[in-house]
Order: C-alpha cells, then structure tokens, then sequence
C-alpha cells in the first residue's frame, strides 16, 4: 500500500537537506567499497543499468519513506540543470573524431539502423498505445512523452562484466562503441523533439514555428565559443586540481545556463560543447578527461536516485500494456542488429562471446535515467511520472530476463559438453 506523501517541501531548509542526502548517496555509491561491491559479476548489471540507485530513490522518495518528495526536487532546477549539462559534457566528450576513425564502419551501421528501426517501430506503437492511456491528450501532446519513449528505447547498456565479454576486446568494443554512438544520437534527437514544440498563453501544445531550428543554431554558436573559451583555460589550469575542477564546474554551469536562458536545451547544448571541447587538442586534455570521467559514477548514481524519488508507479492497464509492448520490440529488434564482429584474422567469436553480445542489446540504456528527468523537468505532469516509472518497469525486466537467458543458456552448454565427451569416449 502507498504511503501518503508529505506535505509539500518548499523552505531552504528543506531543498538544502534533500540535494545534502542526494550528493551523500551519490558519495557512498561512488566509495571504495561500493567499488569493490560492483565489481562482483553477479552485482555488475544493477549497477551498471542504475536500477540500485532507483531504488534507493524510491525508498527515500514518497512511495516509501517519504523523507524527500518530489515537490522539493523539482524546486531545485538550477541544481538538477546543472546535472543534465554534466551529463551532456561527459556524453559528448567521448566523441573525437581521432577514435571515430579507428570504428569500424559495421558500428556505424549498426547505430543507423537501431536508432532508424526503434524511431519507426516504437515510435508508432507508443503513440497509439499512449493515446488509449491518455485518451483526453492531442496529437501533439503526446509528442514529447512518444519522443521520451523511443530515445529512451535507442541504444543499450554499456556494461559487459555481468556477461562475460571482457575475454573478447573486439565483442566489448562493439557493445561499448555502439552503444555511446547511440546515447548521443537518444540525447540530440529528445532534445530536438522538445524544442520543435512549445506553449501558447493558453497552455495548449503547438509545434515551434521554425521546428526549433533558430535555437539549435544558438546552440551550435554556444557550444563553439565554449569549446574555444575551454581550450584556453585548460592550458592555464595544468596539473592542478582545484583549477580543473573550477574550470569544469564553470563549463559546464555557464554552457547550462546560457541555454535555459535562450531556451535551448542544457543537455543537447552540453553534449555538443563536450564534442567541440573534445576535438580541439589543448595541451594536457588527457588529464582533464581523466579528471572529468572520475565524476561519471556519481553522476550516474545521482541520477538513478532522481528517477527513484520523480517516478510515480501507480500506472494504469494501459501503461502495462506498453510496458509488455516495448519489452516485445526490444526482445525481437535488438539482438537481430547487436552481433560479435569477427577477429581480424577471420575467426568466428566463441559460442559464449556471440551469445553474451546478443543478449547485451536488450538491456536498456542508462541514458534513459537522463532523459527521462529532462522530460519531468519540462513538464512534471502525472502521466509524465507515469510514463517515468514504465520505462523503469521495462529496464528491470529486461535486466533480468537477459540475465536468467545469459545464466540458462550458459548452463545448457555446460550440460551439454559431458555428454558430448561420453559419446565421444564411446
């Protein structure tokens, strides 16, 4: 039974202790010994996928304990803005055009048709299954939540301990290239998708008159002055870490910011000034990336535990519905395009290294966690919570029907080497 939430948190007090117990989590989940914790096998694919974190945000949120509600959260968007713009710099770090090179190009292909096949088959069958839902919601209501839907769907988790893919580098590659190639493509196209739509004085949804395009031009300028600004602090800041990390925090709020304020979106706007950061070769950029990436963990925890505090699961029939649905399409989409690349002498992978890739597909992609806080933020609306917690919904399931598959199928192979030895013998 749902506990009944709290009077709405609305003091200083209140938002200084809900983002101190936000950080606190995010600390203890990032510590030595929770390192060590993640590391087990067995433990990798909760933590990995941040399902951990979600819970733990579900027990602090209203649905449980109720020591931090969803009101007070809300009320901390410079905080949580802040958040998506790291998340956006980190994300867009990651893509230089020096390691885009060395991809394969069936990587690339592999990004074109799952964010191709999921934008045309998920697309569709969220829209019809969310107006059954929401039957009072137009057309163009349901843009944002269908665009949350299918970049959310976009992708996979890059996590291949719980796998066992790490004797594989050629396998690990793939799981991990593609699946950051894909985390940007769900990151620029969500937020397209809410900047093509706005709000008249009435409330009601309409589409932007130049479908977002002046303010992704303001976005491109944004990021370039960003990118030359940051080329030449870094040089400045050296080895030091007090500069580094002013000269992070600094980026990052000030790329943020400067979008809410022209009403482009933090996350896209940090993702495309982490590209331009990445790709302008100052002098020791190495070890400014070694000192940004030490902060994705926690990050990554902090965002779990938001997904666990906003979400609210008391979905209706027709949210299980889509829930069965999206769990369907990735069950029969994803390992039909996710398969281990051949070594460069022309083997064939082993049977256990094809079977963990393929597998690897239908685990859902932490940036979901990211874009589904973007979507509250924009509009915090019941159905919006909803939608949230279905998505979590499918990520679990989906974790642990590939790990159940991973294990059985493991298991069969295992059973089946005896017996061919004993026919062997015989």
């Amino acid at each position: 039974m749902r506990r009944p939430s709290r009077t709405i948190l609305s003091t200083p007090v209140d938002i200084f202790l809900a983002i101190l117990c936000l950080f606190l989590l995010s600390l203890l989940g990032t510590s030595r010994y929770a390192y060590q914790f993640r590391r087990r096998r067995s433990v990798a694919a909760l933590v990995g996928g941040g399902w951990l974190s979600v819970l733990i945000g579900m027990l602090i949120g209203p649905e449980v304990t109720g020591l931090v509600t969803r009101e007070t959260i809300l009320q901390t968007v410079p905080l949580l803005t802040l958040g998506l713009g790291w998340v956006g710099f980190i994300t867009g770090f990651q893509i230089r055009l020096s390691i885009l090179k060395q991809i394969p190009a069936s990587n690339f292909r592999i990004v074109a048709f799952d964010a191709l096949l999921t934008t045309l088959c998920v697309g569709p069958l969220a829209f019809w299954i969310m107006g059954l839902w929401a039957p009072d919601a137009t057309g163009l209501a349901l843009w944002l939540p269908t665009a949350f839907v299918v970049c959310s769907m976009i992708g996979w988790k890059l996590e291949t301990r719980s796998l066992g893919l790490g004797t594989d580098q050629h396998a690990v590659l793939r799981v991990r290239a593609t699946g950051t190639l894909l985390a940007i493509v769900a990151v620029v196209l969500f937020g397209l998708a809410a900047k093509a739509i706005e709000r008249d004085d009435t409330g009601a949804v309409a589409l932007a008159g130049d479908f977002g395009a002046l303010k992704l031009l303001h976005t491109l300028v944004l990021a370039m002055a960003i990118g030359g600004i940051g080329r030449s602090l870094v040089r400045a800041a050296g080895d030091r870490f007090g500069y580094k990390l002013a000269i992070f925090l600094g980026i990052v709020s000030f790329t943020a910011g400067s979008a809410v304020q022209i009403g482009a979106s933090p996350l896209i706007a940090a993702t495309l000034a982490g590209v331009v950061f990445s790709n302008i070769r100052p002098s020791r950029l190495s070890t400014f990336e070694q000192f940004i990436l030490r902060a994705e963990h926690v990050i990554a925890v902090l965002f779990g535990v938001l997904v666990g505090i906003l979400m609210d699961p008391g979905f209706s029939v027709w949210g299980l519905v889509l829930v069965g649905a999206l769990i369907a399409a990735r069950a029969v989409i994803k390992p039909s395009l996710l398969s281990a690349p051949k070594h460069a002498d022309g083997r064939e992978p082993a049977p256990e290294i094809k079977r963990g890739v393929r597998i690897a597909g239908v685990r859902l992609s932490p940036i979901m966690l990211v874009v589904g806080v973007s979507l509250v933020l924009l509009e915090p609306s019941t159905f919006h919570k909803h939608l949230l917690a279905a998505l979590v919904f499918v990520g679990v399931v989906c974790e642990f029907a590939s790990l159940l598959t991973h294990v059985r199928e493991r298991s069969d192979e295992a059973d089946a080497q005896p017996q061919s030895a004993e026919g062997v013998s015989a």
